[in-house]
């Protein structure tokens, strides 16, 4: 295979710094979106990599930048917060492991036992679903089923 020269690169074009900012605005600041959605809507391709060393450049979209993460943050956090209220029981553990520390909850031997006996409840529970599920499957069954029918079918079992 011939080479013909060095290979040519287009000149990445110039987007302004407002459409870098709403786009980061719109996509939670993450830069592989925010090249999609320039792609989408303005129909100029962009890579991460260029987009991340256009805000390394600019201190008003390093500060956009890290405001829409702090927001991610918050709302992160409200739902945490609100998961809690609504007695989530792994939510209140991640909560306390991660902020309780000085309160002597950071012991992860404790949180890694209590969230195998969560786990091994949640499967003794969904086992027990099942087991309901298939005998309510069993009841609906003997309610259709004639009496001829388990007569026949106690014969086939049973008898021969």
């Amino acid at each position: 295979m011939e080479r013909k020269g060095p290979l040519k690169t287009e000149p990445l074009p110039n987007v302004s710094d407002d459409i870098i900012a709403i786009t980061l605005r719109k996509t939670g600041g993450r830069l592989r979106s925010a090249a999609a959605y320039i792609k989408k809507f303005c129909d100029i391709e962009l890579t991460p990599d260029y987009l991340c060393r256009r805000v390394a450049k600019s201190r008003k979209l390093q500060a956009i930048k890290q405001d829409v993460q702090d927001y991610m943050l918050d709302l992160a956090e409200y739902h945490l917060i609100r998961s809690i209220i609504n007695g989530d029981l792994r939510s209140a553990m991640f909560y306390l492991k991660n902020r309780a520390q000085s309160m002597g909850y950071g012991n992860g031997a404790y949180f890694d036992k209590r969230e195998k006996e969560l786990n091994e409840r949640e499967k003794k529970l969904r086992a027990m679903e099942e087991a309901v599920q298939e005998r309510e499957k069993f009841e609906d069954f003997l309610e259709t089923i004639t009496p001829e029918e388990v007569d026949k079918l106690y014969r086939k079992l049973f008898v021969n």
